[in-house]
């Protein structure tokens, strides 16, 4: 009760705002790199598919009343295909 009264509850709701998915790491870094100098934190995921490293760019974490937020900046910034995840 404490938590969700005091607004608390949306600490443990993280979420984060997926930008791009890039073949090539150089491209996902300078992605990561932009997204830190907009003043948000940015991860790189790497996933396998079909013997090729794929790596995904993601901002965050937010809370989830700033994912949207978030998104709509990203968004602005010319990601178009962001999504929250």
């Amino acid at each position: 009760d404490f938590c969700l009264s005091r607004g608390l509850g949306d600490v443990y709701k993280r979420q984060y705002v997926q930008i791009g998915v890039y073949g090539d790491s150089a491209n996902a870094q300078r992605a990561a790199q932009r997204i830190a100098r907009m003043g948000m934190g940015a991860r790189i995921g790497k996933s396998t598919r079909g013997g090729k490293t794929y790596l995904s760019v993601q901002a965050g974490p937010f809370g989830a009343s700033a994912a949207p937020a978030a998104l709509g900046k990203l968004r602005g910034a010319g990601y178009g295909d962001a999504y929250i995840r």
